[in-house]
């Protein structure tokens, strides 16, 4: 919760799986085999009003709303620096958000995924987790959440992107939580493809720019003869 008196929803960030290790002196963790991470980030209170006033088609991804993450193989969360952590994830990834507003909707699927996530060390959190892990190598779930914060996430391989205004195709996903801005760059030979609601045809081009907030897409390279 963001307040004492644990008032509305609770900011939630928990990992599951069948084979879950983790390290509570260096915060770092392993999941063999498939598993899932769930974050919840409740709107502030001064923009839950706000809400209703955004543009058609704005997503929140990573700075409010739900978000779940999937995979199949292997997921590995790694100290970068102070705390900051990378969360490496592979094969058969699915992210799932849901924002406040029904149109602020977004899936993705792609073959590896990586998330930088800052965790601040509160006391609550280390007791919390200990609780919920049960020791290392068993299935369950550890509860990684106080003000943990998504601050970037990058999908690559078969990106497949959809969201009530955009059907994306793309090599890789490149999203910085803090700018709400994604570049998208093709794979070799191939092209993004981005079908926009309401467009006759798709746009096709080798990177492009989009702005997750206002919903602007801007080419950067072209396709050339490197279309699909």
């Amino acid at each position: 919760w963001d307040t004492p008196a644990r008032e509305g929803d609770p900011r939630v960030f928990r990992v599951t799986g069948e084979h879950i290790e983790y390290d509570m002196r260096t915060r770092e963790g392993l999941v063999v085999g498939d598993g899932s991470i769930f974050v919840n980030l409740p709107p502030a209170k001064q923009g839950a009003a706000g809400a209703r006033e955004r543009a058609p088609g704005q997503i929140t991804l990573g700075s409010e709303g739900t978000t779940r993450f999937r995979w199949k193989r292997r997921m590995a969360i790694e100290r970068q620096y102070d705390d900051v952590f990378r969360i490496t994830m592979e094969s058969g990834i699915e992210v799932l958000h849901a924002g406040a507003r029904p149109d602020d909707t977004l899936s993705m699927t792609c073959d590896t995924l990586e998330a930088i996530v800052k965790r601040p060390l509160e006391k609550a959190d280390a007791s919390g987790a200990a609780r919920d892990a049960g020791g290392s190598g068993r299935a369950g779930g550890v509860d990684l959440g106080g003000p943990a914060e998504l601050l970037g996430v990058k999908g690559t391989g078969r990106v497949l992107i959809r969201t009530p205004e955009q059907d994306v195709e793309c090599g890789s996903f490149d999203y910085s939580v803090v700018t709400g801005v994604a570049t998208l760059t093709a794979e070799e030979g191939r092209s993004v493809v981005i079908a926009v609601k309401g467009q006759p045809s798709p746009i096709r081009a080798q990177q492009v720019v989009w702005d997750l907030r206002s919903g602007r897409l801007q080419v950067v390279k072209a396709s050339g003869t490197a279309g699909r």
